[in-house]
């Protein structure tokens, strides 16, 4: 397999990933008044706060999978 291979299906791969997230974003029965992850698992919300005219959460996340494994912090605030 070429570098160009790789490329184009890295890139499809991303596409892909893409136009799965926007579709979640679609979804009907997608929370909207709960916070959710853009994608894969999250944990442990903690530290809601109120600072500088913004709310903050900070939870556990993973991004490589729904499952707990290679946990990394999250942050989220309102606009």
């Amino acid at each position: 397999m070429t570098d160009d291979n790789r490329i184009e299906q890295m890139e499809a791969r991303i596409r892909e990933a893409n136009d799965l997230a926007a579709a979640f974003a679609r979804d009907p029965h997608r929370p909207v008044y709960h916070f959710t992850p853009p994608a894969a698992w999250m944990n442990d919300i903690n530290g809601a706060l109120f600072w500088k005219g913004r709310y903050h959460i900070f939870y556990q996340y993973n991004p490589h999978g729904a499952y707990w494994h290679l946990i990394q912090w999250g942050h989220a605030s309102s606009t």
